[in-house]
């Protein structure tokens, strides 16, 4: 492991978001994981998103009929304030009004998710779990949203997701984010109520939870009526399962190769996403190197003052 991957074991342990990373953009995974460079700010959405995480853990760990709108507004606040990220703004246009929002938003999104019998009638094994694991000599780590047995006995691996755009069966399907919870599963270890252990799981099947599917209509239209739920089949499950990731571990040793080859080159069809694209932009090879030194000193220095 040493001598193959001497680079690439100067930025372990890899996670999932990582390896994404590199294969949208290899120059954005430099940035953030070799130049450890941060975003410049957090989306509001996105730590909508988390609560919504920490919601669904309360409600199948320890209080189904928690009280969402009178809760909501303390865990944005511990998201925000006290979570890893806490040190990057957040891009408020309207805090108060935005989190309003966020909390009818969530109210029902929960509400109709309590409502479905194939939430109640779940026995959730892991939700939010921590773990570590090896893949291909590489240290991977990483949290998995939820592993649930169903009343038939079928274990699904579940992923939330509550970005704006519905994802579909070819998404779970080929998504490696799954084949590296699977692999966690079935060989890793998971950190459970502060023990490392073994689950020693091999899943069924995959699923992506689409949360918006439980937002409801505000007007008639022609998909639905007012209060209608969006969508009825908010998971959307995929027959994958634990015998599908040997494929996958020979493709990520092609990617650590190429990580440890350093091998970042600029992907330009993704910067219209990407918060660290004015970084990227500046970058000028024509500028000389002595320059560019000399203003990242200057940036240090001016870091070190605010600090």
């Amino acid at each position: 492991m040493a001598e193959r991957y001497h680079y690439l074991r100067s930025i372990m342990p890899l996670h999932q978001s990582t390896v994404k990373d590199y294969l949208n953009c290899p120059m954005m995974f430099y940035l953030k994981h070799v130049e450890k460079l941060t975003d410049e700010f957090r989306s509001p959405a996105m730590l909508h998103g988390t609560v919504l995480h920490k919601i669904i853990e309360i409600i199948h760990k320890s209080y189904w009929n928690f009280d969402v709108p009178n809760n909501y507004r303390h865990l944005m606040n511990e998201t925000e304030y006290n979570g890893r990220d806490s040190r990057i703004p957040v891009k408020w246009d309207d805090r108060d009004k935005q989190i309003e929002e966020f909390i009818q938003n969530a109210n029902e999104i929960i509400t109709n998710y309590r409502e479905k019998e194939y939430n109640k009638s779940c026995r959730v094994l892991l939700s939010e779990a921590p773990f570590r694991v090896k893949i291909g000599g590489v240290d991977y780590e990483g949290t998995i949203d939820q592993v649930r047995r169903m009343p038939n006995d079928e274990l699904i691996l579940v992923d939330f997701k509550s970005g704006s755009i519905r994802p579909d069966l070819v998404m779970v399907e080929n998504d490696i984010q799954f084949s590296i919870y699977q692999i966690a599963l079935a060989e890793g270890e998971f950190n459970i109520n502060g023990l490392w252990v073994r689950p020693r799981l091999s899943v069924d099947k995959c699923s992506i939870y689409f949360l918006r599917s439980h937002e409801v209509y505000k007007r008639n239209c022609a998909n639905g009526k007012v209060g209608d739920e969006k969508d009825q089949n908010a998971m959307i499950i995929s027959n994958r399962n634990s015998r599908d990731i040997e494929g996958f571990k020979a493709e990520i040793q092609q990617i650590h190769r190429a990580i440890n080859q350093q091998l970042f080159y600029r992907n330009n069809y993704g910067c219209r996403f990407c918060h660290l694209k004015n970084v990227c932009s500046s970058m000028n090879n024509l500028i000389p190197g002595e320059e560019i030194n000399q203003a990242r000193n200057m940036i240090d220095e001016l870091n070190k003052e605010v600090a």
